[in-house]
């Protein structure tokens, strides 16, 4: 999918109607949801989004990935990310849909600052596995920008599909943010997958030339949720842009730009609200402390 005419079809309105670019997206979207709502049994489509909806939930993960590049890879699991205070409309509708929450422990891949637990729900006429990621702030997106790459800062709202880096993430590329064994196992299954994981741009030759802290895609440019640096793609053609208490999302990785190796720097992200949530190494922080 050419990223120049999605982009192209989002940041001109009269463009949006008849755009193939924008059309194929909009298209797959709905498909998507689709199979998300049969495949985990919970119920018609436009039920499950009005749900997201009411609770500020969102799906990301592999299967926000997938409406960018269908049929290339099957997602093993359902992630939905819900802030604390609308956990219980998310939840009482998911166990009304037959599924029961498991005892398992938390996957370490979700230990991020403003996670606040996982729950982990199983069917019984189901071998998959439900995790719902309850954010500790106001909004279900902050953690998105905690991930451990760009090329999973994608999530499906009640109201569309957000790519958060998309000049990479639709070339299948993404950089690196956070390296431990846990996200290593990560990187290993998207690239059996064919995306490229890299710790800086200048790994790859085809980009164009990098403006380091001013361009979208360079990781140590301070981001938020509706500078042009992103591509939304609504539902319909009638929703013309992200929720306004979305507004306020800023944040910033914790790495510096350059070279072939993670050099990690200060990051943080702050929520609409405020809240603040540090994505910090520990020495970073004791010097900031000191100083």
């Amino acid at each position: 999918m050419p990223i120049e005419a999605l982009c192209e079809a989002y940041s001109n309105d009269e463009d949006r109607a008849g755009n193939p670019a924008f059309d194929a997206v909009q298209q797959v979207l709905h498909i998507t949801v689709e199979e998300i709502a049969a495949s985990y049994l919970l119920g018609p489509p436009n039920i499950l989004l009005a749900v997201m909806g009411i609770s500020h939930a969102i799906i990301s993960g592999s299967y926000a990935l997938l409406v960018f590049f269908r049929g290339t890879f099957i997602p093993q699991d359902l992630d939905i990310y819900v802030p604390a205070q609308w956990m219980h409309i998310l939840k009482a509708y998911i166990v009304e849909r037959g599924w029961k929450e498991n005892d398992d422990h938390k996957d370490a891949a979700y230990d991020m600052a403003s996670v606040l637990d996982v729950l982990l729900f199983k069917h019984p006429q189901s071998n998959r596995t439900i995790n719902v990621i309850i954010s500790r702030t106001s909004s279900a997106i902050q953690p998105i920008v905690e991930f451990h790459s760009t090329l999973v800062m994608n999530y499906i709202a009640s109201y569309g599909v957000v790519c958060l880096y998309p000049t990479l993430t639709l070339m299948g590329k993404g950089i690196i943010r956070v390296q431990t064994n846990k996200t290593c196992q990560g990187f290993d299954k998207y690239r059996q997958r064919g995306f490229d994981l890299q710790a800086s741009t200048s790994a790859w030759a085809d980009l164009p030339g990098h403006r380091c802290k001013v361009d979208y895609m360079c990781p140590a440019t301070i981001r938020n949720l509706h500078d042009y640096g992103t591509v939304f793609i609504p539902f319909t053609q009638c929703s013309h842009r992200l929720e306004v208490h979305e507004d306020g999302l800023v944040w910033k990785n914790p790495i510096k730009c350059g070279g072939n190796e993670i050099v990690k720097d200060i990051g943080y992200t702050v929520s609409a609200m405020g809240e603040y949530c540090e994505n910090l190494i520990h020495d970073l922080v004791l010097v900031l402390l000191m100083i």
